[in-house]
């Protein structure tokens, strides 16, 4: 696990929560854990099933893609080839809670359609817009949401979006 945290400031975070606030977002359809309403909205941007016309035409992507750059450049380690499977914003309140679950199974085809032969090279990247008492959890350590920190962690690890509880909402980004 890779932790970058002040990737960027609060005027530049601001700005995507503020356009956030205008997009069709849509309920998470993991399961809702015990005591939650429901396990939180997500709104997709883009997919890599979608093709690169959908990409172009979305501003959310842009902030998504200036966001995995400078967590690249700031990480400083070479990872290879970068390949993009999705851009998934999350949005939790004091109601909502994410189920575990992994962004890429041993038996998936996405690696096939991104031309990676194993799914121990897929990455995902969670940038927190917000600080909150909420979080990510990964296994069984709790990533706080700071706002501008960025988490990089194995792709095929359980790992779970919380909502917070004293606070009123967390925004983030899925990479």
């Amino acid at each position: 696990m890779v932790i970058v945290d002040n990737l960027f400031d609060s005027f530049f975070n601001q700005i995507i929560i503020q356009d956030l606030k205008q997009v069709n977002w849509k309920m998470a359809s993991c399961p809702t854990p015990e005591g939650k309403c429901d396990s939180g909205i997500i709104y997709e941007s883009w997919h890599v099933d979608w093709g690169q016309d959908s990409y172009s035409t979305n501003k959310m992507n842009c902030y998504a893609e200036i966001i995995l750059k400078k967590f690249l450049q700031e990480h400083g380690t070479d990872l290879g080839p970068i390949g993009v499977h999705r851009y998934w914003w999350n949005y939790f309140n004091r109601a909502n809670s994410g189920s575990f679950h992994k962004d890429i199974n041993a038996n998936s085809t996405d690696c096939l359609r991104n031309g990676v032969s194993k799914v121990e090279d897929f990455y995902s990247i969670v940038y927190s817009l917000n600080t909150c008492d909420g979080g990510t959890m990964i296994g069984d350590k709790f990533v706080k949401s700071e706002e501008g920190r960025a988490v990089m962690f194995p792709s095929c690890l359980d790992h779970r979006g919380i909502g917070p509880t004293e606070d009123f909402q967390r925004y983030n980004l899925n990479i």
